[in-house]
């Protein structure tokens, strides 16, 4: 098995196509480091954990579905407890950061983080250097620029990222915290809007949800709620005129339904609008209000649905019922002179208005 390393990525490769894009580690550049073995090993109350040490040679594949005649492909270091650690209990000082603002959510990691090493590892100093850094894609990304520093400087500080991104746009993890309670709330937005929607003639809600570049929380909910009609997504591009566009959907759905909902990510569509070379604080682009956008483009459908037609019979029958005279004429409706005479004869008392000479207006 041979390996590679960079300022960037580990990779190790091996037989029949394996490729192990690694972690980097203390011992890459300090190589004699002393083992110790996991104080779990030896605390009665967490006896069971000994059957679930994860191996040092345990990965995770990118791909879980593969060829038997393709390579092994692509795989991820396996996070968990080791039967050994590179650092003894009472040498541990750890820190906690945290990137972004406090929620309810990040303060029960928090305290796990503290708990767990206290009763499992019986680390006491905790400040708020191991360090733990919590947060999502963007904030992983500053745990590896700080690795890089503490590699420059040689010293002995190990570096863990505890991923939590309610987006779930952190790949091959078993749970993302946060992401639950994201689908749960988006349901509750998308609940009254189908309620919205269900009490007007060609109704539509439109519900927009967090993902900028991931549609897990939409399509997580709208599975969850089974009561939206369309869900628009980063990863799946749509276009809106022609057929098989999002109106033609639209039409079709409340020609059926009569009403409809739409969940829609943040980042969907973004190549419709124009374009926006503004960035925000972490230096992500600000994306366009698709949701404000999309609600203005299907206005037409709703609009036109809602359409009133002089020359309809139903409101040739309003008009004689409330005693209003129609002052329309075949030059204004386009229409020949017998057939408003058809319209304006209609009867309240259940008369036949196709008889002229007996329906009478009242």
């Amino acid at each position: 098995m041979g390996s590679q390393s960079n300022d960037q990525m580990k990779v190790v490769t091996g037989e029949y196509g394996y490729v192990l894009q690694d972690v980097p580690h203390l011992t890459d550049y300090i190589p004699d480091l002393p083992t110790y073995p996991n104080p779990l090993r030896s605390n009665p109350a967490y006896s069971v954990v000994k059957q679930y040490f994860v191996d040092m040679d345990d990965s995770v594949p990118e791909k879980v579905v593969v060829h038997k005649d393709t390579p092994r492909g692509v795989h991820f270091r396996r996070a968990g407890p080791r039967q050994k650690v590179y650092f003894a209990s009472d040498e541990v000082h750890a820190c906690i950061v945290t990137c972004g603002g406090l929620c309810p959510g990040l303060n029960t990691v928090i305290r796990e983080i503290v708990h767990s090493l206290d009763y499992m590892y019986g680390v006491s100093k905790v400040l708020g250097i191991d360090v733990y850094i919590i947060g999502g894609d963007g904030t992983q990304k500053g745990a590896a620029v700080i690795f890089e520093e503490i590699r420059k400087r040689g010293l002995k500080v190990a570096v863990a990222g505890i991923p939590k991104t309610i987006d779930n746009d952190i790949p091959v993890i078993d749970r993302s915290f946060g992401f639950d309670t994201a689908v749960e709330e988006a349901q509750r937005a998308i609940n009254a809007a189908h309620v919205e929607a269900e009490s007007a003639e060609n109704g539509i809600g439109v519900v927009k949800l967090m993902g900028r570049y991931s549609g897990f929380i939409a399509m997580y909910a709208t599975l969850a709620s089974r009561d939206v009609d369309c869900c628009l997504i980063p990863e799946s591009p749509f276009y809106l005129e022609g057929k098989g566009g999002l109106f033609e959907y639209i039409e079709k759905t409340l020609k059926e339904n009569g009403h409809m909902v739409i969940v829609i990510a943040e980042g969907a569509g973004q190549e419709l609008l124009a374009a926006k070379n503004e960035e925000d604080a972490s230096g992500n682009k600000l994306l366009q209000d698709v949701g404000l956008w999309i609600s203005q483009k299907i206005k037409r459908i709703t609009e036109k649905q809602h359409k009133v037609v002089i020359t309809d019979r139903m409101w040739a029958r309003l008009l004689s019922s409330t005693n209003q005279p129609s002052f329309l004429g075949s030059k204004d409706d386009g229409v020949e002179d017998n057939e408003v005479e058809d319209y304006e004869v209609g009867s309240d008392d259940g008369e036949n208005p196709g008889n002229k000479e007996t329906g009478t207006t009242k």
